[in-house]
């Protein structure tokens, strides 16, 4: 029977409940780790692409009335020149975020939202196309309208001094009238409609479903705590189980094998030399079981000896 000593059983169980602690340890790290980059990282990405979102939409909603302000203002020149330039702005301000989104640099938007802003993109600039024609259709208007002005008021003769002043009936032409706010309207419907459908809806469609998953993260990072938690507690409860049975059994192996050399010893001292005598597999007790079985062997001799001479 291999026999081993109570003191490597107890460094054994003593490295088994260290390994229980390292593995909680473990855990913990793991989860926090875990936890940092699942809950922390998202948040940040949500909240960066939220933000991103909530300054396109603010932008888009701008752009839209800056485009009812210039058709309103559409025979006032000042007015009319000075909404333009707001459109533009605005619009250049939806290309660069567009632009930045696209890119995906901070990582807030995913492959599938990527593909999202390339077609609010692709509406944005079939608006911005749209709405160039109209630009480019009002300055005509406004050009030849001014030209027909001028044209009117040179048109009259000079009258010549002693000369009878001749009554001048001027030509009657048609004098194109400036774009009625209605038929604006119309000209930019397409490109509109498809703006609203495609960015305006698409934007606050996906700025809720990351408002949405942020909020989702609480639940994330509950149920990963609790993971975390019934985890520590099932390597305590393991812990203390290996630490109960080290309490029990090693005394247990000591006072087993110390039974066992008592008894054998009693039996010895009554004259039964035939057993012989086990350490029960502790090492600290094989020099005492070895002592006693020379004992034995050598009362077994001097008995056979005796009985010899008899």
């Amino acid at each position: 029977m291999k026999s081993t000593s109570i003191k490597s059983r107890l460094v054994n169980g003593l490295m088994l409940i260290v390994l229980f602690f390292l593995v909680q340890a473990g855990l913990v790290w793991y989860a926090t780790s875990n936890a940092r980059s699942t809950v922390v990282e998202n948040t940040r990405k949500n909240t960066v692409a939220t933000s991103e979102l909530g300054a396109l939409a603010v932008f888009a909603q701008q752009i839209r009335r800056y485009e009812k302000e210039y058709f309103i203002y559409i025979g006032n020149k000042e007015k009319r020149d000075s909404y333009e330039q707001e459109w533009r702005d605005a619009f250049g301000k939806i290309e660069g975020t567009l632009a930045k989104m696209k890119t995906g640099s901070d990582g807030a938007f995913t492959p599938k939202d990527i593909e999202q802003v390339i077609a609010w993109g692709d509406a944005s600039a079939f608006y911005a196309a749209e709405m160039q024609k109209i630009f480019l259709a009002v300055a005509e208007r406004s050009a030849s309208i001014e030209a027909d002005r001028q044209s009117s008021a040179g048109a009259s003769p000079l009258a010549k001094p002693g000369l009878k002043t001749a009554v001048v009936t001027p030509i009657e032409h048609a004098v194109p009238a400036e774009y009625r706010p209605i038929e604006l309207n119309d000209m930019i419907k397409a490109g509109k409609d498809r703006f609203s459908a495609d960015l305006i809806k698409g934007v606050a469609t996906m700025d809720k479903a990351k408002t949405g998953a942020t909020l989702a993260l609480a639940d994330v990072a509950e149920e990963m705590f609790d993971q975390v938690l019934t985890g520590v507690m099932i390597t305590v409860a393991v812990g203390v189980l290996v630490a109960l049975l080290l309490s029990f059994s090693l005394p247990r192996t000591v006072t087993k094998t110390i039974d066992g050399l008592s008894n054998a010893a009693e039996k010895m001292s009554m004259g039964n030399l035939e057993q012989a005598y086990e350490s029960g597999g502790v090492t600290e007790f094989d020099k005492l079981t070895e002592a006693l079985n020379r004992m034995r062997l050598g009362q077994q001799a001097l008995v056979e000896r005796l009985q010899k001479r008899q």
